[in-house]
């Protein structure tokens, strides 16, 4: 798969990762019964959009390795949390983001390995 191609992907499992997050903490926002708290989801949301930002984008040149590990670092462990909020379980949508989440690790790994 050629650079651009994986620039690309990693934007659409971000965007999509993040849109997720931020559609669900903005919808469960004053809830004080939603678990976990609604700021939990739109900071992930950001976060998502900040670090898939800096790596298609190639924002810090000179730290592209370190960008490329921080959105894969962070994806996993949103599919971590993910299951120990959930107790293992969770919804069909919950499922398909921890599936886009995955791809995202992937395709971020590819990309560092493709700009090297």
């Amino acid at each position: 798969m050629s650079r651009n191609t994986l620039r690309i992907l990693v934007l659409i499992f971000g965007i999509i990762t993040a849109l997720v997050h931020l559609l669900l903490g903005f919808g469960s926002w004053g809830n004080p019964d939603a678990s976990p708290p609604a700021i939990l989801f739109i900071l992930n949301g950001i976060s998502y959009i900040v670090l898939t930002a800096a790596v298609a984008f190639d924002l810090l040149p000179k730290q592209r390795a370190l960008v490329h590990y921080a959105l894969i670092a962070f994806a996993a462990v949103t599919i971590i949390a993910y299951f120990v909020a959930n107790g293992g379980l969770g919804g069909p949508m919950g499922w398909i983001t921890k599936l886009d989440e995955v791809a995202l690790i992937i395709v971020t790994y590819l990309h560092l390995k493709a700009t090297a």
